[in-house]
């Protein structure tokens, strides 16, 4: 009865939906049930006719239709709430959507306020039509999640679990990205400027990230179960731990798999370990450092045994009078034992809790004998910090993993491509090591639609910038694939259709050790997969998305 949903389209619902913080389902049921004004492409749209300041020329296409659309089911919101309407004649808390007497009056259609610059005229449907399709996405939204019987839970579920965050919050881009659009959409603001303007202005002897934290026990204490409350707080959480959608966050916080640090430390750890070997100037200090780490990793009683694991003779240096040659050589053993030790443990790394704590003993030791626990997760954190807004050619940028290859070389630049003009061999952009080819698996999967072909195009940019950092090749192994396919589905919610994602590996390093190089400072999603573990996966959506062991490699 509905029209099926591309992932174009359902992409540009969700944009939309994380702008205004509006139910998702609900825009693409309108798009099912009017199907009208037909647009300057073919397509039709949502129900929307201009007013107000919205001209006719601006919602000629289905994007900005979306958009508008959202902002005029915000607008109606709004306009219900000032009007009287209660959280409960909004939302159904367990059933986890909007009321059906909500649906009603949306069906109803809403002319908005002549001083309401965002909102167009919402033509009317029929009411089980609407209600219908909303029930149907619904259902889409939670493919691949297990059912669950009831949302009750989730008010209690958010004000428990975001209280905590504050405790958490060292400033990172991606907490703090978090928090803004959490406090954006609790406030029914455009973009970041506005948001940051409010909380300014709010608590202006604050700093950004002091006020942000204010504003998350302001927003806990003023929480009344409103669809834009919830909605804020639901994507203030998503972002801050890193799931792909809505829904995953839903399910995470329903069975406690969640934690409001999910794997900071482990982040932390790792960024560290890959900044040792350039750090290291060979001081007693470091060593016994490095030395005191590996025993801890190794599960080692002894400093003999420890030695004798890195190949050293411990008696060398226990003798009454050690040669100092021998001493010498023992030593510089002892460091390139170690170095390839440190080379090893992105790749090695776990997460478990014996891991964890030889690391966290080894930066104990690596920053000051007698410091804290305390100082050292300070310190670990700052390192963070520098390190994912570092340049790449800085100091406290991560140096490439080892070992390095030589780079294959660079294509002749190319630029303007569109369907029609795509040469199979050529570069994708000026200085790029990826081609069409690599793009498009070989020419098997070849882009027809220009938006596929610029998005390609700026993937490209990107994964260069990787292959640059890297000082290595990247080899492609699915990059764009407009339907189902056996390798790109091996990650949920993967976005190769959309022409930004791709799954890579790189010759002498897992998709670990990549997963670690990259996850500092890259802003979309990354993810690697135990059961392939030479595989990285990474796309460039909006959001940062980490993810560690997906759930299935057939589920998506």
């Amino acid at each position: 009865m509905f029209p099926a949903l591309s992932i174009h389209l359902i992409e540009t619902f969700r944009l939309a939906a994380h702008r205004t913080g509006i139910h998702q389902p609900l825009l693409e049921a309108l798009y099912a049930v009017h199907q009208t004004p037909v647009l300057a492409d073919g397509t039709t749209g949502l129900g929307l006719i201009p007013a107000n300041q919205i001209r006719a020329e601006e919602i000629d296409a289905i994007a900005p239709q979306i958009q508008v659309a959202a902002s005029t089911v915000q607008s109606l919101l709004q306009a219900l709430i000032l009007q009287g309407w209660q959280a409960a004649d909004l939302w159904d808390a367990a059933e986890g959507r909007y009321t059906d007497v909500l649906i009603h009056r949306i069906a109803q259609g809403y002319i908005p306020s002549p001083a309401d610059p965002a909102a167009a005229r919402l033509e009317l449907c029929a009411v089980a039509d609407l209600y219908q399709a909303y029930q149907a996405r619904i259902a889409a939204s939670w493919q691949g999640l297990e059912a669950i019987a009831s949302q009750a839970f989730l008010d209690a579920a958010l004000l428990d679990f975001v209280p905590q965050l504050p405790g958490d919050y060292v400033g990172l881009a991606y907490q703090q990205h978090a928090y803004l659009e959490g406090a954006r959409l609790w406030h029914h603001l455009g973009d970041r400027a506005a948001i940051t303007a409010y909380l300014t202005q709010s608590w202006p002897t604050l700093s950004l990230d002091a006020a942000l934290c204010r504003w998350v026990q302001t927003a806990i204490a003023d929480y009344t179960g409103y669809p834009h409350q919830r909605e804020a707080l639901l994507r203030l959480v998503q972002l801050w731990v890193q799931l792909s959608t809505r829904e995953q966050t839903i399910w995470a916080l329903q069975h406690g798999k969640i934690q409001p640090d999910p794997a900071l430390m482990d982040l932390a750890l790792m960024t560290f370990v890959q900044h040792l070997p350039r750090q290291f100037n060979g001081s007693g200090e470091q060593r016994n450092a490095l030395v005191e780490g590996f025993r801890a990793w190794k599960g080692l009683a002894t400093r003999a045994e420890t030695l004798m694991a890195l190949g050293l003779d411990p008696a060398l240096f226990t003798a009454e009078t050690p040669d100092p040659a021998a001493l010498r050589h023992a030593t510089h053993q002892t460091d390139l034992a170690l170095l390839e030790f440190l080379h090893h443990v992105p790749a090695l790394y776990s997460g478990s809790p014996a891991e964890q704590t030889a690391l966290v003993h080894m930066a104990d030791l690596w920053f000051h004998p007698t410091t804290t626990p305390t100082h050292t997760r300070q310190q670990l954190l700052a390192l963070l910090r520098q390190t994912e807004t570092a340049r790449r050619d800085s100091v406290d940028a991560l140096p490439p993993p080892c070992p390095n290859l030589v780079a294959f070389p660079q294509e002749i630049p190319a630029h303007g491509w569109t369907p029609a003009t795509l040469q199979l061999n050529a570069a994708i952009a000026p200085n790029s090591s990826f081609t069409w080819a690599s793009a498009t698996s070989g020419g098997v999967y070849w882009p027809t639609e220009p938006a596929i072909v610029e998005r390609i195009c700026a993937f490209a940019a990107q994964l260069q910038a990787i292959r640059d950092r890297l000082g290595r090749p990247l080899t492609i192994l699915c990059w764009y694939t407009p339907g189902p396919h056996p390798i790109a589905d091996l990650f949920l919610h993967s976005r190769h259709a959309l022409g930004d994602a791709a799954i890579v590996y790189c010759d002498g390093l897992t998709g670990q050790q990549l997963y670690w190089f990259l996850a500092p400072w890259w802003s979309g999603k990354l993810a690697y997969h135990a059961a392939y573990p030479h595989l990285c996966y990474l796309d460039a959506r909006g959001d940062r998305v980490r993810q560690i062991q997906p759930v299935s490699p057939t589920k998506h």
